[in-house]
């Protein structure tokens, strides 16, 4: 019973260093990403690549709004003033049949601009 014993010690040794190497190096693989800007491009590359690959498309009762190159060409460089955003609001909570739900994901973290004069 002795030689089985030793060796199944062993094996949970041997496991157990596995185990703690890959923990070490996923460690290592965080820390990077958090430091090195190579590492974060790197990671969004990756995201995207598996959103293309596995990302399925929203259901058709959703509608999503985004802001493209035409859209700054005719409104303006950001940040927009804060009205247009209400404005756009209130229009779509006044359609035949308004949306069950409105998010919006903005940074607004500078001053509206002055009104045109």
């Amino acid at each position: 019973m002795e030689p089985r014993r030793g060796l199944r010690r062993e094996i949970a040794w041997r496991r157990w260093r596995e185990e703690a190497l890959i923990a070490l190096l996923l460690a290592a693989l965080a820390a990077s990403l958090a430091v090195y800007p190579w590492a974060w491009r790197l990671d969004m590359v990756v995201y995207d690549l598996g959103l293309a690959i596995f990302g399925r498309p929203p259901p058709p009762g959703i509608v999503i709004i985004g802001i493209d190159e035409t859209s700054v060409q005719r409104l303006g460089h950001w940040p927009w003033d804060r009205k247009l955003h209400a404005t756009l609001l209130d229009k779509l909570a006044h359609l035949p049949q308004p949306p069950r739900a409105i998010g919006l994901d903005l940074l607004l973290s500078e001053d509206s601009p002055a009104p045109a004069s």
